[in-house]
C-alpha cells in the first residue's frame, strides 16, 4: 500500500513539474491563444499631442489624408482647433494596430480605426502550428474557460498547448502563398478567431484608457471577380452549366445568368465564381440584396484574396454592439451608394467624396460627443 502511495505522489510531482517547466515556463501565450510575440521594442514609445487620432492599415491611411478636412470641421465649433494625427501604416495588421496603441505614451480622447485590408497579409502563424492553434481557439471559446482566464491570466500558460510563437518586429512578415487551398481556407479561419481577439482587446483597453473608439467598416468592392475559387468547391457534373452562365454574362444577357448561376449555388454554395456571377447579375436586374449577399460571399470564398473580407466586417459590428462602442458602416455606405453611382476609381479605393463623406459623419459624431454643436 505504501509503495501504491509513493508512486502517486510522485507521478503526481512529475506532473507537476512538467506543467512547470514545459507548459508554464516556456509557453508565453496571452489571455488569447495569441500565436505571437512582439520582439522587445518592436515599437518605441509613441508619443502623440493630438486628442485625435487615426490608427488601422493602409484603408485608415488613404483616410488620413482628409485629416484636415476634419480638423477644419471641427474649428469652426472649436476656436481653438482641433488636431488630428495619424500612425495608420499600409501593411499593418489588427495585431499590429493594438500593440502601438499600447505602445502610445498617452492614448488620446479619440481614435479612428479601420482594420481589415492588410490582416491576411502577414504570417503571424506557421502552418505547421494550425491544428494546435484551432485546439486553443475552441478552449478559448468556452465561457468557463474565458471567465477564468480573464480573473488569472497567468493560467493561460498551462491551459492551452504550447506553440512557438512567431517573433514579430517593427516590419511586417510577409505571408507566403498556401501550397493547398485547403491550408489557405484553415489560415482564414484561424485569423477570424485572432482577430476577433485582438479587436476585443482593443476595445477594451481603450474603455479603460477614457478613450473613444470610432470603429469604421472598410469599403469593399463587390465588382472584382475572385481570383480563385477554392480545389473542389465545384462539382464537375455542374461545369457545364458554369460554362454556360459565364457564356451567357459575357452576351450580357443578365437574366438566363442569374437564372443559370442561382442553380449553380444551391448544389456548390462555397464557390466563389458562382456567387459572383450570381451577384453580378442580381445587380443588373436591380436585386440589390442578392447582389450584396452574393458579392461579399464571393469575396470571402475567394482562395487567393488578399484583400478586405466581409467577415472581418461582420466582426466588427458585432463586437461594436456588444460593447456599445461607435461604428461607421463606410461599407454599407458604398453599398447603397453603388445602385445609383460609380463609387470606386480603382480596384481598392472609393472616390473621394465617400471619404469625404465618411470625415462628415465623424464630425458630427464628435461634435455631439464633444459637445461642440451650436
Amino acid at each position: 500500500m505504501k509503495k501504491i502511495l509513493l508512486t502517486f505522489i510522485i507521478l503526481v510531482i512529475a506532473s507537476i513539474g512538467y506543467l512547470y517547466k514545459f507548459r508554464y515556463l516556456e509557453d508565453k501565450t496571452s489571455i488569447g491563444p495569441m500565436p505571437f510575440e512582439f520582439s522587445p521594442g518592436a515599437y518605441a514609445p509613441i508619443k502623440v499631442d493630438a486628442p485625435i487620432l487615426i490608427v488601422g492599415d493602409m484603408m485608415a491611411q488613404r483616410l488620413s489624408k482628409f485629416k484636415e478636412l476634419l480638423e477644419n470641421s471641427l474649428a469652426k465649433n472649436y476656436t481653438q482647433g482641433i488636431k488630428v494625427e495619424s500612425i495608420a501604416t499600409e501593411g499593418e495588421s489588427i495585431y499590429r494596430t493594438l500593440h502601438k496603441i499600447k505602445s502610445l505614451k498617452q492614448v488620446p480622447l479619440i481614435i479612428l480605426l479601420m482594420s481589415n485590408q492588410d490582416t491576411f497579409k502577414e504570417q503571424i502563424f506557421k502552418d505547421k502550428d494550425l491544428a494546435l492553434i484551432k485546439d486553443n481557439i475552441k478552449l478559448f471559446k468556452n465561457e468557463y474557460i474565458k471567465t477564468l482566464l480573464m480573473i488569472f491570466p497567468d493560467l493561460a500558460k498551462i491551459i492551452y498547448t504550447p506553440v512557438r510563437p512567431i517573433k514579430l518586429t517593427g516590419k511586417p512578415n510577409k505571408e507566403t502563398k498556401a501550397k493547398e487551398d485547403s491550408i489557405y481556407q484553415n489560415r482564414k479561419l484561424v485569423h477570424y478567431a485572432l482577430y476577433d481577439f485582438a479587436l476585443e482587446e482593443l476595445i477594451n483597453y481603450t474603455k479603460k484608457a477614457n478613450s473613444l473608439v470610432i470603429n469604421i467598416t472598410t469599403p469593399l468592392n463587390l465588382s472584382l471577380p475572385p481570383a480563385k475559387s477554392c480545389d473542389g468547391s465545384i462539382s464537375k457534373t455542374s461545369l457545364a452549366d458554369l460554362e454556360k452562365a459565364e457564356s451567357s454574362f459575357k452576351k450580357n444577357d443578365y437574366k438566363l445568368t442569374y437564372n443559370l448561376s442561382k442553380e449553380l449555388i444551391l448544389l456548390n454554395p462555397y464557390h466563389a465564381r458562382s456567387q459572383y456571377l450570381l451577384s453580378q447579375s442580381a445587380f443588373k436586374l436591380q436585386k440589390f440584396r442578392e447582389y450584396q449577399n452574393s458579392g461579399s460571399l464571393a469575396l470571402s470564398l475567394d482562395c487567393k484574396n488578399q484583400g478586405g473580407d466581409p467577415v472581418l466586417n461582420s466582426i466588427m459590428i458585432k463586437l461594436a454592439k456588444q460593447y456599445e462602442v461607435a461604428l461607421l458602416d463606410f461599407d454599407k455606405l458604398i453599398v447603397d451608394q453603388s445602385k445609383s453611382n460609380f463609387t470606386f476609381i480603382e480596384d481598392i479605393y472609393p472616390q473621394d467624396l465617400y471619404f469625404e463623406k465618411i470625415i462628415s459623419t465623424v464630425s458630427s459624431l464628435l461634435k455631439k460627443r464633444l459637445r461642440l454643436a451650436q
